[in-house]
């Protein structure tokens, strides 16, 4: 399954290897504010900032098949911000394709 591979490229920091799950037609569409980031968009010091700084809880998969995979977390940020994230994304060529993500945020941890 993709999720794993994916997941294990953000917890080791691995930016190649994160690149490589994805499409190369990718984009990701933001909920809260309808931007949509391409593959080419993407800031790979801004990504590693991210893959060190953001601590995920209860990360989880949803589902996942052929076509789609779904999943759940829990992230706080590095000024102590929390939220609920649910991603979607749609697959292509056995690669994330699309992805559109719902955000909730969340009170701060006690």
């Amino acid at each position: 399954m993709l999720y794993e591979k994916f997941m294990e490229t953000w917890n080791t920091q691995d930016i190649a290897g994160y690149f490589s799950c994805l499409h190369d037609d990718y984009q990701m569409i933001f909920h809260s504010t309808g931007k949509t980031l391409r593959l080419e968009d993407f800031d790979t010091d801004q990504l590693a900032r991210w893959m060190i700084s953001t601590k995920r809880e209860s990360a989880r998969c949803l589902y996942e098949n052929e076509d789609i995979l779904v999943e759940h977390r829990i992230s706080t940020y590095s000024d102590g911000e929390r939220s609920a994230t649910m991603l979607v994304h749609l697959k292509k060529d056995g690669l994330l394709w699309r992805t559109e993500t719902g955000v909730t945020p969340l009170p701060p941890k006690e």
